[in-house]
C-alpha cells in the first residue's frame, strides 16, 4: 500500500522532503487553489516533478469536465465527504448521476475517477454510501474512496465495496484536545478530555495505517502534511510544525510513518 499527504500549503522543496522521506502520493482539492486552472495545473507538475503521484479532489463532473487533459494520469476523487457538511452536503441519488456523467469524462480524458470519499467508515456515512450506488447501478472503471478516522465498520464497508477497488484519502490524530470522555462532566473536568503526545499519534497512526492495509486499500493519504496557527485540533493533525508566523519548523515523529 502506497503512502500520501493531504497537501495543502507545499512547495516544491516541500514535495521534494516529504517524498525523501518515502511519501508516495499527494492529495489537494480544486478549491484550495481558487479552482483555479493554471494553478492546479502547476501543482500536478510540481507532484510529478517531486516524484508524487497526484490525487486530485474536484468539485463536481462540471470541474472535471473543465479542468480537461490536464488531469490525464491523476487519480481524481469526485468532491470531498459529500454525505456530511464541511465542504458539501450531496444527496446520494444526486451524487450517483454526478458519478456517471464523471464517469465518462474521466474515462474520455484519460484518468483515474474515485467516488464516494465519505467521511468515515461507520454510521451515517455508510448509510449513505450504500444509498449512493444502489442509485450508481453497475458502472466501469471507477474506485471507491473513504476517509478511515474512527471506529470503521469493515465488514459492512466491504460488502459495499464487493470487487471494486478503494482507497483511503484521509486518515490521521492530532495533538489538539479529544473530545470529552464524559459529555456530562464540563470539559475542563481532569482527565475529561485528554491530549495525545506526538509518540501517541505515531503509535496509533500506525496501527491506522496496518489496519487499512489488512483491508485491502490500493493507497492511504495521512491528515495532513503541516499544523496551523492554532492550537484547535483541526490545526493539529500535521506531520510537521510550524512557528507562530507560520513558517514550518520541524518534523513530528508521524514524519517517518513510510518507513
Amino acid at each position: 500500500m502506497d503512502l500520501g499527504l493531504n497537501g495543502l500549503g507545499m512547495s516544491a522543496d516541500d514535495l521534494l522532503a516529504v517524498r525523501e522521506r518515502g511519501w508516495k502520493l499527494v492529495r489537494f482539492t480544486t478549491w484550495s487553489l481558487g479552482d483555479d486552472a493554471a494553478r492546479i495545473g502547476s501543482a500536478i507538475a510540481e507532484a510529478r516533478l517531486a516524484g508524487l503521484w497526484p490525487v486530485v479532489v474536484v468539485r463536481d463532473a462540471g470541474q472535471l469536465r473543465d479542468l480537461g487533459t490536464a488531469l490525464a494520469g491523476c487519480d481524481v476523487e469526485l468532491a470531498n465527504e459529500p454525505d456530511g457538511n464541511v465542504d458539501v452536503h450531496i444527496p446520494p441519488t444526486d451524487y450517483a448521476e454526478m458519478a456517471r456523467n464523471a464517469a465518462v469524462i474521466a474515462y474520455e480524458n484519460g484518468c483515474q475517477l474515485w467516488i464516494g470519499a465519505i467521511s468515515n467508515v461507520s454510521g451515517s456515512a455508510l448509510a449513505w454510501l450504500e444509498k449512493m450506488l444502489e442509485a450508481l447501478g453497475p458502472v466501469p472503471v471507477i474506485g471507491i474512496s473513504a476517509h478511515v478516522y474512527e471506529a470503521p465498520d469493515w465488514p459492512r464497508f466491504l460488502s459495499l465495496v464487493g470487487d471494486r477497488r478503494w482507497i483511503c484519502t484521509e486518515f490521521g490524530y492530532h495533538t489538539g484536545k479529544q473530545p470529552p470522555r464524559w459529555r456530562w462532566l464540563p470539559k475542563w473536568w481532569p482527565g475529561n478530555c485528554a491530549t495525545y503526545t506526538d509518540a501517541d499519534v505515531f503509535r496509533l497512526a500506525t496501527q491506522r495505517m496496518l489496519d487499512i492495509q489488512a483491508h485491502g486499500a490500493l493507497s492511504a493519504c495521512y491528515y495532513q502534511y503541516r499544523d496551523g496557527l492554532t492550537t484547535g485540533d483541526q490545526d493539529r493533525f500535521g506531520i510537521r510544525r510550524c512557528d507562530p508566523t507560520g513558517s514550518l519548523t520541524t518534523w513530528k515523529p508521524v514524519a517517518e510513518l513510510p518507513r
